[in-house]
C-alpha cells in the first residue's frame, strides 16, 4: 500500500526532497514519486519504468463497504473506514481483488465454524431439553430422599447442557455476522 503521504520522498526526476504532498505524485507502475512540475517538463513519461506516468490515484480501488464493522459509504472513494479505521482502498485492483479473495475465503471459514458451534449446541440443547421432560420418569412423586443427590446431579447436568447450548449459539452467531460482513465486500 502506498504511503499516501509523498511529502519527503526525493522526485525521481531532479533528486530534491518532495516538500508538499499536493506538488508530488507518484507512478502507480514502479512507485517512483515526482514534482508535478518535474513530471510536465520530462513529457509524463516516467523515467524509472520507460512508460508514460500513470498516477497512482488514478489506478485505485476503493470499497463500497467496511470489511470489518459493514459500514456501507455514500462517498466511495475513503482510504479508511470513518466508523473503525479499516482500510478501504488499495493502490491497484489487483491488490483490491486479492484483498477481496482473502476477505471471501475468511468470510466462508467463519460461516463453517459457525455451522460446527451450532451443530455442536444441538446435542446439548437435546440433553438439557431431555433432563425437564423426562424429570417425571426419573423422579416420581413418591421417590424418598435417596434421590436427592441423583436430583442435584440432574439439575448440576441440565445447567451444563444449558449453559454450554446458549455459549455455543452465540459463539454461532457472532461467527455467522462476521462471515455476513465478509461475504457482503466487494
Amino acid at each position: 500500500m502506498w504511503s499516501m503521504q509523498l511529502a519527503g520522498f526525493n522526485c525521481c526526476f531532479c533528486h530534491r526532497s518532495l516538500v508538499l504532498h499536493s506538488d508530488a505524485t507518484g507512478c502507480s507502475g514502479c512507485r517512483a514519486v515526482a514534482h508535478k512540475t518535474c513530471l510536465s517538463a520530462a513529457g509524463h513519461v516516467c523515467p524509472q519504468c520507460t512508460t508514460a506516468w500513470r498516477n497512482f490515484e488514478d489506478g485505485m480501488a476503493y470499497s463500497q463497504r467496511c470489511l470489518s464493522c459493514g459500514e456501507h459509504f455514500s462517498s466511495s472513494q475513503l482510504r479508511y473506514c470513518i466508523k473503525c479505521g479499516t482500510q478501504t482502498s488499495w493502490d491497484n485492483r489487483e491488490e483490491y481483488l486479492a484483498a477481496r479473495d482473502h476477505i471471501h475465503r475468511l468470510g466462508v471459514g467463519s460461516a463453517a465454524l459457525g455451522a460446527a458451534s451450532l451443530i455442536a449446541s444441538m446435542p446439548c440443547m437435546a440433553l438439557s431439553t431431555s433432563i425437564v421432560w423426562g424429570w417425571q420418569r426419573m423422579f416420581p412423586p413418591g421417590v424418598c430422599e435417596m434421590a436427592i443427590p441423583l436430583m442435584l446431579g440432574a439439575i448440576l447436568a441440565f445447567a451444563f447442557f444449558l449453559a454450554t447450548t446458549v455459549i455455543l449459539v452465540r459463539v454461532a452467531y457472532s461467527n455467522f455476522r462476521g462471515a455476513a460482513t465478509m461475504l457482503r465486500f466487494y
